[in-house]
């Protein structure tokens, strides 16, 4: 397939996801569903290219791990119905949710640290400037093991945060 043709491609489902976004799904799920299509396409395409500028591993943890499942989550529960539309009143941190989502997400950036360690020097010779090409390979290391101890960490900060299963809705703290 030709880069062209993917990138026709490419920019074809960012449309329909766009589309299907702004007329099918609740307006409750738009900013989240808007970040999230930011975020992807944003990945590796012009004009960021995060992949390419340090930020990949970050972008793709918070897409993948954070905003997917708080999307259908938050598409999936009664929240829709029961409150007025972002961000008034709107129920952020879910502790059931966020037992899921948050300790992943930072396993998801430490695999991501080792997953471009690996391609370190080849990226560093295409300009491609990712996390372990800026800090080398020692502190990689360091950053992945500090990620791994903060995915068991916030699991248990997450744990005596819960009230109860209710949200808690932030805009009252």
């Amino acid at each position: 397939m030709t880069p062209l043709r993917c990138l026709i491609l490419g920019w074809s489902c960012c449309i329909l996801s766009l589309m299907t976004l702004q007329f099918i799904l609740p307006a409750k799920v738009h900013l989240v569903g808007y970040c999230m299509v930011f975020l992807a396409t944003q990945y590796s395409g012009v004009p960021f290219r995060f992949n390419h500028h340090a930020l990949g591993e970050l972008s793709a943890a918070l897409v993948m791990n954070i905003l997917l499942p708080y999307f259908s989550a938050v598409l999936a529960s009664r929240i829709i119905y029961e409150t007025p539309p972002f961000p008034r009143n709107f129920y952020f941190f879910m502790p059931r949710l966020a037992m899921l989502v948050v300790p992943a997400a930072f396993v998801k950036f430490a695999l991501f640290l080792v997953l471009n360690l690996a391609d370190r020097r080849s990226d560093w010779l295409a300009g491609k400037i990712t996390l372990p090409v800026i800090l080398g390979d020692k502190n990689t290391a360091r950053l992945h093991a500090l990620t791994m101890i903060l995915a068991y960490f916030s699991s248990v900060v997450i744990y005596f945060l819960r009230s109860s299963s209710d949200p808690i809705d932030i805009w009252k703290l």
